[in-house]
């Protein structure tokens, strides 16, 4: 799923802008944490 979909979804269900600040910062985050964990997966498995 990506960004775009995610955050229309969640536009549907969170309509005020505050929610959408929060949210888009929450998406932001997790995206990087994903990310990481990613990358430090990657580097596991060269080991």
């Amino acid at each position: 799923m990506d960004e775009q979909k995610l955050v229309k979804l969640l536009k549907e269900h969170f309509p005020s802008k505050a929610d959408h600040e929060a949210l888009r910062s929450e998406v932001v985050n997790l995206h990087r944490e994903m990310k990481e964990g990613f990358e430090e997966v990657k580097e596991s498995i060269k080991e």
